[in-house]
């Protein structure tokens, strides 16, 4: 496996799973935490900082969103392409939420949250890449 895909791999995996045990253990605010409660599971819950709350789970999805889009997409292609598709579905899953298609509440500070957090992982990824490059050049 490559560097660019390992760094990919992990920036997916590991926002997904943070992500996962936040929402699991902030409490009864969550749809997924509803689900694993009606299933019998509980968990303990954590009383986390307002902006983790908020926002946290929306820089790890973001951040996650472009790294499996890099990670599946053909490494000849351009960044922009990637960082365009990101954009779109970040947008549409949080414009959706106006229609109550989905469970969730529209907060354009969301969008800019996964903005960030979609800059970042394009910033990170073709660092890294760009240094893989040049070494194997």
């Amino acid at each position: 496996m490559s560097k660019e895909n390992a760094v990919c791999l992990a920036g997916l995996s590991i926002p997904m799973l943070v992500g996962s045990i936040i929402y699991l253990t902030c409490g009864g605010t969550t749809v997924i935490y509803r689900w694993f409660t009606e299933m019998g599971v509980s968990l303990k819950t954590v009383d986390y900082p307002q902006f983790v709350r908020n926002y946290g789970c929306d820089l790890l999805w973001g951040y996650a969103l472009y790294s499996g889009l890099r990670l599946v997409e053909d490494k000849t292609a351009p960044v922009s392409k990637s960082l365009l598709i990101a954009m779109v579905t970040l947008i549409f899953l949080e414009g959706i939420q106006l229609f109550d298609i989905v469970p969730g509440v529209f907060d354009p500070l969301d969008i800019l949250v996964e903005t960030i957090a979609v800059l970042s992982a394009m910033f990170i990824t073709t660092t890294i890449g760009r240094n893989v490059y040049e070494k194997a050049g």
